[in-house]
């Protein structure tokens, strides 16, 4: 893994983990837009300052290369911390932990919350019924709304990634109030990595029907993208919960949970 800071391009300023050493293509899908970043004495400096147009098979072609890596430009206004980009996916409550933990984590970057792919980043009235995070395993994904992403991806540094799974794990095998609720757990399961060099999953609850063994417990396996963001799934009766989501983030923040006040919620 190869970590530095950005220099110039959309991303100036900020810490980015990647896994090959040659630098990164940073593609902007929705607007077709696209900035090259050479990595040299562990910085990224962009290119060109001026984005060139996206070609989708040529950044195919550099994911699978071994000295290139891609990675999604982050919305304009999630970089920007500014108001809820698409309200018709994105609940107001995974807005608000999104800019509490923004301003929590220096380095961290939005990797995304919906898209169009299996389990929770999407929504449930599009998946078939055999999708894990429909209700099929854990009856609370049944309620929610229908029509609204679950899950957030933060891409951060290696030392922040490092902390936050390590709190997160912590937090779940206490069996912490703030993630394990009266109405059951927050979040199905988070992946991140522990030591920087091997990702780590934990499902709290529904682990059965993964293969864990029992209903939670870490859950192995799971791909290595993992090492650079951190992936939480929430279980869709709470992804318009503020308070339950205040508690994951009161956890994250190395918060003593005595010291956790759910009512001091980000207010965005």
């Amino acid at each position: 893994m190869y970590e530095g800071t950005c220099v110039g391009g959309p991303l100036d300023g900020h810490t980015i983990t990647v896994r090959c050493p040659d630098g990164v293509l940073v593609a902007d899908r929705p607007t077709g837009r696209a900035w090259l970043y050479d990595r040299r004495e562990g910085e990224f400096h962009v290119r060109d300052q001026q984005a060139r147009q996206l070609d989708p098979d040529r950044a195919v072609t550099t994911a699978l290369s071994e000295g290139w890596d891609v990675m999604a430009l982050p919305d304009a206004g999630m970089a920007d911390g500014a108001g809820n980009p698409d309200p018709q996916r994105i609940t107001d409550a995974i807005w608000r932990f999104w800019l509490g933990f923004k301003a929590l984590e220096p380095t961290v970057l939005l990797g995304g919350v919906y898209a169009v792919k299996p389990g929770y980043h999407s929504y449930r009235d599009r998946l078939p019924s055999t999708d894990y995070s429909t209700g099929r395993d854990v009856a609370a994904d049944k309620r929610g709304p229908g029509d609204k992403a679950s899950a957030i991806d933060l891409t951060m540094s290696t030392a922040a990634m490092m902390k936050y799974t390590k709190r997160l794990d912590d937090a779940a095998r206490a069996r912490d109030p703030r993630l394990y609720t009266p109405d059951g757990p927050v979040l199905r399961e988070f992946i991140g990595t522990k030591d920087g060099s091997v990702v780590y999953c934990y499902v709290l609850m529904g682990g059965c029907p993964l293969g864990v063994g029992a209903d939670a417990g870490p859950d192995p396996g799971r791909d290595t993208s993992h090492l650079w963001h951190l992936h939480l799934s929430i279980i869709r009766a709470f992804c318009t919960e503020v308070d339950a989501l205040a508690g994951v983030l009161s956890v994250l923040s190395g918060q003593p949970v005595d010291g956790c006040d759910r009512a001091t919620a980000e207010d965005g």
